[in-house]
């Protein structure tokens, strides 16, 4: 394999793992999109009052992280009759994680404790697709604010790569490194370049 062939199999590498980046960077903003449009469109569902059936704090372990780290959960239950069917829910708001922090969770198991009335949006197509808050989820936030950063890096870097590419094909070509054995490039005379 020559110098150049080894420079184009490293490219294409380069340029695959910046598309993929790129890629990973917009399912990252469709999700937070998502979220955010989920939690607009519940802003004009009808509402119905229900009641909080378990309000608590969740220790889980992180996934792959070590025994040491946890994360916190708000685990918030609530029932509720639409055209006197009843159904449940546990949906805060559209788009909110887990935290690393107790507080996080505990202040929103302050805001909705087992027993208290509750103000619940509903989906009129779906009452079962319920929510309590209609403001995006942290989660959602973050997401909106990475996912187009890591696009961008994306997209930035492969433009680049792909320019550099080119470049260095031309000044290859400038250099008499890729021609014919008279000496012309790309059908033009050395000399001409």
């Amino acid at each position: 394999m020559s110098r150049v062939e080894g420079k184009a199999a490293g490219s294409s590498k380069v340029k695959l793992i910046l598309l993929v980046i790129a890629v990973v960077g917009l399912l990252i903003t469709a999700g937070g999109g998502y979220f955010a449009t989920r939690s607009w469109q519940a802003r004009s569902w009808p509402t119905v009052e229900g009641q909080i059936t378990k309000s608590e704090v969740k220790r889980e372990r992180a996934i792959g992280d070590t025994d040491e780290e946890v994360q916190y959960n708000a685990v918030v239950k609530y029932s509720f009759t639409v055209d006197g069917r009843s159904y449940s829910g546990d949906r805060v708001a559209f788009g909110l994680g887990t935290s690393n922090r107790s507080s996080d969770a505990r202040r929103i198991i302050d805001r909705y404790p087992a027993g208290q009335a509750v103000e619940i949006h509903y989906s009129p197509i779906d009452p079962s697709d319920a929510v309590l808050e209609t403001n995006v989820g942290g989660f959602a936030i973050i997401t909106l604010v990475v996912g187009p950063i890591i696009l961008l890096a994306g997209v930035i870097g492969f433009i680049a790569e792909f320019r550099g590419k080119v470049s260095a094909i031309l000044a290859q070509a400038s250099d008499k490194e890729i021609g014919g054995d008279d000496g012309t490039t790309f059908g033009f005379e050395a000399d001409e370049m």
